[in-house]
């Protein structure tokens, strides 16, 4: 089963810059969209000023990671390091299609972004960053930023992962799952 993931965290603003490490003493996980093969997306939320955490929340997540034969990402090791940092575990195969892209550009710079990746491929879902560009601007953290926008961008960034990850398997000619073999599991 491939395992389509993102996170989305707090950041902490220091002096030399905004910092979202999960070593970084106040950052905590808002939370995780993910989505199972061609199964809808589900949001699952860890902490944020006006929502609860979802029931079970660790429980839902490890589930799903535990059924996981490739972890699908796009710059997924800020998303495995938050995982790893918020106790979760995982040792499969993972696909990144931001270094995919990269690999593919073979040495012309591009931009690597999920928003340019997906303009790039062509994908019908987009990030939507533009719903929230005047929160991020004004300073707010995703903790504090009205539920039902940052689960609009969340669902998005998945789906849109996926959508990029399905056009670079295509582009090759193979499945995800032969483009996954190649970089086998995570240790």
């Amino acid at each position: 089963m491939i395992l389509t993931l993102d996170v989305e965290t707090t950041t902490v603003n220091t002096s030399k810059g905004s910092d979202p490490s999960p070593y970084r003493e106040g950052n905590q996980l808002v939370s995780v969209g993910f989505k199972e093969d061609d199964n809808p997306v589900q949001y699952v939320w860890f902490y944020h000023a006006n929502k609860q955490p979802t029931e079970n929340n660790m429980k839902i997540v490890q589930d799903a990671l535990d059924r996981a034969d490739i972890l699908l990402g796009h710059n997924i090791k800020f998303d495995l390091q938050w995982l790893f940092a918020s106790g979760f575990k995982y040792d499969g195969a993972v696909y990144d299609t931001m270094v995919f892209d990269y690999i593919w550009a073979r040495g012309v710079k591009v931009p690597l972004s999920l928003e340019e990746c997906c303009r790039r491929h062509q994908t019908s879902t987009r990030k939507r960053k533009d719903i929230l560009e005047k929160y991020l601007q004004d300073g707010y953290g995703f903790d504090m930023i009205p539920v039902d926008l940052v689960e609009e961008y969340g669902i998005a960034d998945v789906q849109a992962t996926y959508e990029v990850a399905q056009s670079q398997a295509k582009q090759e000619g193979k499945s995800i799952e032969q483009i996954a073999a190649y970089i086998g599991p995570v240790f």
